[in-house]
């Protein structure tokens, strides 16, 4: 689960492949977001609020909040993904890996 910076959006991240989008004040769904191939383990708003990063076993989606619109995704052929966290002036975000490693990709 995350929260959007100003706090009215939450993101849950889901075993079912997807994610979920919800309105935090009125706790109305807004977007079931599909893309991921395996479970939904990691989500991260970037810093704006704008934008929000999902993440899975190899590979993760940004996508714009306020439509639910997949904008882009990378993948590299890596050990699972554990972690994600834009950084705070939001220029890129990081996805840790089980095998130790820790990728850093462009948020635009």
């Amino acid at each position: 689960v995350c929260y959007s910076p100003d706090g009215s959006t939450v993101i849950t991240a889901g075993a079912d492949q997807t994610s979920v989008v919800w309105d935090a004040r009125t706790g109305e769904r807004k977007f079931v977001l599909q893309g991921h191939q395996s479970p939904v383990g990691h989500c991260a708003f970037h810093p704006d609020g704008n934008t929000f990063a999902t993440a899975g076993e190899r590979k993760a989606i940004v996508w714009e909040t306020k439509t639910g619109k997949k904008l882009f995704e990378v993948r590299k052929p890596i050990d699972s993904v554990t972690s994600l966290k834009y950084h705070p002036k939001g220029e890129v975000f990081a996805t840790g890996h089980r095998n130790g490693k820790i990728l850093f990709w462009n948020a635009k």
